[in-house]
Order: structure tokens, then sequence, then C-alpha cells
């Protein structure tokens, strides 16, 4: 089977799937509603990722600026001296034992207790 070998016949036959295919497209625009771009699911898809971003930067800024408030006043009230009669954690425990009364908190040991074994 030969081919056609004039080469003008294939740009005219280029040329006239080219102005086909416009015409189609046309036609088709004409009968299909246009998309509006907030119609578009990839563009839905990128405003809810925009939004998300934006709601994760202003939670950890928020969060870090009330972690440096805390940070700040507890400085501040440290510095006036305010803090000074608040003990947390271990401490003088000589002071805990004789406000408390309890007998074991006692950093002597107790007169009943014997060091020897048994053997």
């Amino acid at each position: 089977m030969a081919g056609i070998r004039d080469p003008a016949f294939w740009r005219r036959f280029s040329m006239a799937v080219h102005l086909d295919d416009e015409e189609k497209q046309q036609q088709q625009s004409a009968t299909r509603p246009s998309l509006k771009h907030s119609d578009s699911w990839l563009a839905r898809q990128q405003a809810k990722r925009s939004r998300r971003t934006c709601i994760c930067w202003i939670f950890w800024l928020s969060f870090f600026a009330v972690v440096a408030g805390i940070v700040v006043v507890v400085l501040w009230l440290k510095a006036e001296g305010l803090l000074d009669d608040i003990r947390i954690g271990g401490g003088d425990d000589a002071d805990d034992a004789a406000s408390s009364g309890s007998p074991t908190a006692s950093p002597t040991a107790s007169p009943t207790a014997s060091p020897t074994s048994t053997q």
C-alpha cells in the first residue's frame, strides 16, 4: 500500500483536522456551562489547605505567646519578691516536719530504731 507523497496534502490535512477540533471545542463550550473558579474541586482543595495552614500558624503563635507570657509573669513575680514565700518541691525538710507534726518526717533518727543486725 503506497502512502501519499504530496507534502502539501499533509499540511492541508493537518489544518483541516485542527480547524475541525476547534469547531468541536466551540460547539461544546456553547452547550456546556463554563466552570467558575470556585466550582473547581482543585480550587476547593487549595482553599482548604490554605485555611488549614493559616489556622495552624495562628494556633502555634498563640500557644507560644501564652507560654512566653507565663514565663514573663513568673519572672516578674520572682523579681518583685512575691514568690519568695512559696515553696514548690524539695525545700527545707525541717520546716515541713515541724509544721506537719508527722513523726516519720523528722530528719533525726528515732530512738527506738537500732541499726544492729540479727546474725
